[in-house]
C-alpha cells in the first residue's frame, strides 16, 4: 500500500496563530490537525506513521519526573478496559494515575483521565495551549514533524501527568505498537492484550504478524505482560512471546487469576488479570482477594457491559 518514494503534496491547514482559550476554540484548533492525509510533505512509508512527530513535540516540553511509572497497553481488544482496571486498582490504594485512552465515546475530554475522571474542558484547553509554542516551532523548523491529533493528545496527557504530579501514567496504544504516538514515551511496564486481525495494511495480514508488530513495544529489562487464555490464539501468543524475549523483556504470560470474583464476566476477567500482573510485575505489593473484590464492585467501565436506565433499558457493550 505504501511506497518509499511517494509523498503527500497537498497543503496542510495553517497552524492557528494563537492557542485555544475556550472549548469552542479547542474544537477549532484540533480541526487543523485531524486529517492526517492533509498534512504536507509526509512520506507515504509505513514508518512515517511512527512516534517521531510526538517525540519531537515532547522534546520541546517539560520532562516527566524520573519517579513517574509508565505503563503502555497495546492489543486489539481490551486495551481500554485494562487501563481502567489498572487505574481503579491504583485508586483503591490511594494512588492517583493519569491515563490516556481512545477513542472517546461522547466528548474529547474522555481521552485524558486523572484520578478516575475525565479532565475538564478547562484542563484540556490549558494543556493544548501549553503545547502551542512547540507546535508552532515544529511547523516552522521541521514541517515534516508537524504533529497529528493523536500526537497532540499523547503530549497533552503527559503534560496533565506532569502538572498533576501523577506517580503513574497509563497509555493506551491507538494503532499497533511502535508506530503509535504513545511509543514516544518510554514505558516501565508493557502490556499486550488480546490480538485480532486489524489495520492489516500497516500491521500485517495474519495474527502472527500483527502480534509480532504489537509486541515490538517490549523493552529490554522491563516487564512485558501478555494476555493468554481462550481469547488469545496460540499463534499470537507464541509470536508475541518470541518477540518480547528477543528484545530482552521480562515476559509474563497471564491467563487467569484466582483472586477475581466469579461475578466478573469474560473477557473482563482476562483484562483484570492482566492489569493485576502488570502492577505486581515490578514494584506494587500483591493485591489481596478482598481488595480485588472491592475494586470489581466499585468500577464502572463505560460502554463495556454498561446498562442505561430505560424505558427501555439498554445494554452498551463495545
Amino acid at each position: 500500500m505504501f511506497s518509499s518514494s511517494s509523498s503527500i503534496s497537498t497543503s496542510s491547514p495553517p497552524i492557528p496563530p494563537e492557542p485555544p482559550q475556550c472549548r469552542e476554540e479547542l474544537e477549532q484548533y484540533f480541526a487543523s490537525f485531524t486529517n492526517y492525509e492533509a498534512q504536507k510533505n509526509l512520506p507515504r512509508t509505513r514508518r512515517a506513521y511512527g512516534p517521531a512527530r510526538c517525540r519531537a513535540l515532547l522534546d520541546r516540553l517539560p520532562k516527566l519526573p524520573q519517579s513517574t511509572r509508565v505503563i503502555q497497553v497495546a492489543g486489539s481488544k481490551g486495551k481500554g478496559s485494562t487501563v481502567l482496571w489498572i487505574e481503579a486498582l491504583l485508586r483503591s490504594r490511594g494512588v492517583t494515575a493519569t491515563a490516556g485512552i481512545s477513542p472517546h465515546l461522547e466528548f474529547l475530554e474522555e481521552r485524558i483521565r486523572r484520578a478516575g475522571n475525565p479532565v475538564s474542558s478547562a484542563e484540556l484547553t490549558h494543556a493544548i495551549a501549553g503545547l502551542h509554542p512547540a507546535v508552532v516551532e515544529l511547523d516552522r523548523d521541521a514541517p515534516e514533524l508537524r504533529p497529528t491529533f493523536f500526537d497532540l493528545m499523547t503530549a497533552a496527557t503527559v503534560l496533565v501527568a506532569i502538572e498533576g504530579n501523577s506517580p503513574w501514567l497509563l497509555l493506551e496504544v491507538g494503532l499497533g505498537g511502535p508506530l503509535d504516538s504513545s511509543s514516544a514515551v518510554p514505558h516501565h511496564i508493557g502490556v499486550l492484550t488480546t490480538v485480532d486481525l486489524e489495520h492489516r495494511a500497516l500491521l500485517g495480514n495474519t495474527l502472527e504478524e500483527i502480534a509480532r508488530e504489537k509486541a515490538r513495544i517490549a523493552r529490554t529489562g522491563r516487564p512485558f505482560v501478555i494476555a493468554g487464555g481462550e481469547a488469545q490464539s496460540q499463534e499470537a501468543l507464541n509470536a508475541a512471546k518470541s518477540v518480547a524475549e528477543e528484545r530482552g523483556a521480562n515476559v509474563h504470560l497471564v491467563a487467569a487469576d484466582s483472586r477475581i470474583p466469579p461475578s466478573v464476566p469474560l473477557p473482563q476477567r482476562h483484562n483484570l488479570a492482566v492489569g493485576l500482573r502488570a502492577l505486581e510485575s515490578e514494584s506494587m505489593p500483591r493485591f489481596k482477594s478482598e481488595e480485588v473484590s472491592r475494586v470489581t464492585a466499585d468500577i464502572l467501565l463505560p460502554a463495556r457491559g454498561e446498562v442505561l436506565a430505560g424505558p427501555p433499558r439498554l445494554l452498551l457493550d463495545g
